[in-house]
Parts: C-alpha cells; structure tokens; sequence
C-alpha cells in the first residue's frame, strides 16, 4: 500500500468490539477475554484482555502484529495489571483530559 492510499482510507474507529469468547471444556485453560482492540497500522494493534494465570486473574495491555503468514502473534511490548490495581487505574485514567 503507498503512502497516499494509506492516507485517503477511513481512520478506523476508537476499537473494534470483541468476538464472543466460546465455552470451556472441562479442564481446559480460559482463554483470554478481549474486552478492546485499538488499531495502531495495518499490521499492529493494542489489545486489552482480561486473562487469567495460575487461577489469578488479570488485564492485559500489549501490542500485537500481524506475521506474514496473516497470524496476529502478540509482542513483548505490553503491561500485566492486577486486579486489585485496577480501581486505582481507572482513577488515574479519570484524571485525563482530552485537549
């Protein structure tokens, strides 16, 4: 894609909203719940998930790309936050004005 078809597409929206999660089987590992996805280029992104390890839940900031092959893989790039941080988060983030 060249650079001024990059510029004339539609900017993507705030997020995109999360494909439902399936059901479990007995014994099997909860997948991650995507609670947001917000779209940085045609090939990364910034998803939260709520995830879970060891029994512990927790949310899940982190940048994913788009391999080659079209996979979205996620990358080192991302932060771990408990859940007992998060209702000090959400204060925090309430701090933020938009310009």
């Amino acid at each position: 894609m060249t650079r001024d078809q990059l510029d004339t597409r539609a900017a993507p929206g705030p997020y995109r909203a999360p494909k439902p999660s399936a059901t479990l089987a007995p014994g099997s590992k909860p997948e991650p719940r995507r609670l947001a996805t917000f779209p940085r280029t045609e090939t990364e992104e910034l998803r939260v998930e709520l995830a879970e390890y060891e029994g512990k839940p927790f949310l899940n900031l982190r940048i994913w790309f788009r391999s080659t092959d079209g996979a979205w893989l996620p990358t080192k790039k991302g932060v771990t936050i408990r859940m007992r941080e998060i209702s000090d988060l959400v204060a925090a983030l309430g701090e933020v004005r938009r310009p």
